[in-house]
């Protein structure tokens, strides 16, 4: 049979077979070109290279290797399967936005590239201007989300305080409430203000932003603030305004009343306008109006000093007529504390910090990494805590710094040696106790319990003139923390401190915190009181008579629940008498038990009580709600500096509230994208 004619068959004619079974190259003499495996194409392209006349002979086509390079063969790419929708990428284009602070053109050039395709088959378009409507849409879409949330609470708690980024001046606003015995944390504004941070400022700024989530001032449980004399004194300015709603709705039962015999009441009334009047009247305090006392964006010792020099008295501080209180920031009164001590040895802290600063030249830092030690930190005048652990750092390696002082003598710490030990042993406790107050939420009664145990620690450094000092000055600190009524309430649901047997309260608080806990009870049983059953006076006479005769029918309203409040007033006694439970310091092991216990959980303790005992869990679940700090608006202020950065400070005012709204609120985001519409969005 005739082979037929294929290109192996015609290299054969030129190739030889050995016996061991190898290819040799026959087309030239002198040729020793062989192969162990016959590989027709590699021998093509010998030929055509080395044997170019044998090669044409044959009436082969070159091979597509020789001459100029061909394109590679095109694979086929793998097709990938994804399982998404519309709402799943208009989710990541809002967090891409917001919570990864990522500008509103970033969708122009590598993220085209990468989901361009996906987008496309979803019908989403994205670009510049669609990123910001949709957080636009979704911000208002937040805000109406948020409001049905504060609407369910009987009382919320709100934090308030300013800050600076750049030449611009903001106020953040947060609300906190308890829901299933999760503290619930919600951004209402981080609000850009361009006037002066006076008190009638920031009462007007935040009566503003509560309206616009649905809440007004008699929902308010507590404000709490810094020691700035502006930030107390608009809380003061906001009772003002509650009293004067208290007066005019007494004046208007006096009318609506059917005695005759009521003059002392109308009398009366009329007096408290005539007081009101000429309070509002009176000029204000110099100090408190002065340029330092209202600018709350001064964050150094100096200016808290002053601002704290200048307090205004607050006339309704014992008042039971409303439940909002001004509460304090526990964590910048410490810090108060702390620099009262400090700045007596800001000198010699001055002398070290220089010294620690000239630690990082070439030839100290070449030597410390030589031997696997770490510089310390520089301390921070605006933060104590710099200040402790650059001197920590320096105790810790003091042997090591021994051994450089021989090495380079011009650095020397051993003439602070002494302080720098009595310093870390001083300030230890201070500083444990600051950690503790950072956390997400702190309830009164848990900073006073940490403080107790700081208060402990410092009292058995009898012979360290730095702790004597330092308690001392918290001492004289705290008195303004626990003079409020919200601080006492939440001590005398604390089962680890004994109510009557606290230097900080006295018995006299008895009847007074007694009072509150019953007005709070009214409020969560729906019960009317002065302002808060009281509905806007923008209804008709005829539904206004109803619900004001409701108020004084004593049949139906005070026989039904006198069972109801005696019965609470007896659980509130109970308390006294209740097992208490010990405070361990963190980090310690119980005395009966080598391991360490776990950490005590006020409001897990009462949502065990949820239905043994309903009525004081409703109560417990609105005094702890009050925070002990402004951590979560500190923190606001924090992301604040994400998305104003240095390439984004010409933002509005408007897109900054947007973003970190949502930003703050993540947990919303998918919400937000269920409720919002496509063609509003237009994206």
């Amino acid at each position: 049979m005739k082979r037929r004619c294929t290109q192996k068959n015609t290299f054969l004619q030129v190739i030889h077979t050995t016996a061991d079974g190898k290819y040799i190259c026959k087309a030239e003499e002198g040729c020793n070109y062989q192969q162990e495996t016959l590989m027709p194409g590699n021998f093509k392209r010998h030929l055509h290279k080395m044997h170019p006349t044998v090669f044409a002979a044959m009436d082969l086509p070159a091979p597509a290797a020789v001459g100029n390079a061909a394109e590679p063969s095109k694979k086929k790419s793998r097709k990938l399967l994804v399982d998404t929708d519309q709402g799943k990428i208009r989710l990541g284009l809002l967090q891409l936005a917001t919570v990864n602070n990522l500008p509103h053109s970033f969708p122009e050039i590598g993220f085209k590239t990468l989901v361009g395709d996906l987008c496309k088959a979803a019908d989403v378009t994205f670009h510049r201007k669609a990123v910001a409507n949709l957080v636009g849409a979704s911000a208002f879409a937040a805000q109406k989300l948020i409001t049905a949330e504060l609407k369910q609470q009987h009382l919320i708690a709100i934090e308030v305080d300013g800050a600076s980024r750049g030449s611009r001046h903001f106020v953040g606003i947060n609300a906190r409430f308890i829901v299933d015995g999760e503290v619930v944390v919600r951004n209402l504004a981080i609000r850009e203000t361009l006037e002066r941070q006076t008190k009638e400022h920031l009462k007007s700024l935040m009566e503003e932003v509560l309206s616009k989530f649905g809440v007004k001032l008699n929902q308010v449980y507590s404000v709490t603030h810094d020691n700035g004399a502006n930030m107390v004194a608009s809380v003061t300015e906001m009772k003002k305004s509650l009293e004067l709603s208290n007066i005019e709705l007494s004046t208007l039962v006096d009318t609506s009343c059917f005695d005759d015999n009521c003059e002392d009441d109308k009398d009366l009334s009329d007096t408290d306008d005539d007081d009101w009047q000429a309070y509002q009247n009176e000029p204000a305090d110099s100090d408190s109006e002065s340029d330092d006392a209202n600018d709350d964006f001064n964050h150094g010792k100096e200016g808290d000093e002053l601002r704290e020099n200048t307090p205004e008295a607050d006339p309704f501080d014992n008042s039971m007529q409303h439940v909002l209180g001004s509460v304090r920031c526990a964590a910048h009164t410490a810090q108060l504390a702390v620099w009262d001590v400090l700045k007596t040895y800001d000198k010699r802290i001055k002398q070290i910090q220089k010294l620690v600063v000239k630690l990082r030249q070439r030839e100290y830092y070449k030597f410390a990494k030589q031997h696997d030690a770490h510089l310390p930190p520089i301390s921070n005048r605006t933060r104590w805590n710099s200040t402790y652990l650059m001197l920590k750092s320096l105790m810790k390696q003091k042997s090591f710094f021994n051994m450089f002082k021989k090495a380079f003598p011009e650095i020397d710490f051993t003439p602070h040696s002494k302080f720098i030990d009595k310093f870390c042993e001083a300030f230890e406790a201070p500083f444990i106790l600051t950690m503790q107050l950072q956390k997400r939420h702190v309830v009164l009664s848990e900073f006073y319990a940490c403080w107790l145990v700081c208060q402990a620690k410092l009292m058995q450094l009898k012979e360290n003139c730095l702790a004597r000092r330092l308690l001392k000055a918290c001492q004289q600190r705290l008195e303004k923390l626990t003079d409020s009524i919200h601080f006492k309430a939440c001590v005398y649901l604390d089962p680890r401190i004994n109510f009557l047997g606290s230097k900080r309260i006295s018995s006299k608080d008895k009847e007074l915190v007694h009072e509150f806990f019953m007005k709070l009870h009214d409020r969560v049983n729906g019960k009317p009181d002065n302002v808060s059953s009281v509905p806007d006076f923008d209804m008709n006479e005829d539904e206004l008579e109803s619900i004001l005769a409701g108020y004084f029918d004593e049949d139906s309203q005070a026989n039904t629940s006198l069972t109801s409040d005696s019965s609470f007033a007896q659980k509130l006694k109970q308390l006294e008498m209740r097992e208490k439970i010990p405070i361990i310091a963190p980090g310690t092991a119980s005395p009966s038990n080598d391991k360490k216990p776990a950490k005590f959980d006020l409001i897990k303790y009462w949502e065990a009580q949820k239905y043994t005992n309903p009525d004081l869990y409703r109560v417990a679940m609105i005094v702890f709600t009050a925070s002990a700090t402004q951590v979560s608006v500190e923190r606001s202020f924090s992301a604040l500096k994400l998305i104003l950065r240095d390439q984004r400070m010409n933002l509005n005012s408007e897109s900054v509230e947007n973003s970190l709204l949502l930003k703050l609120n993540p947990d919303l985001l998918p919400r937000i994208i269920a409720t919002i519409d496509g063609d509003t969005a237009n994206i």
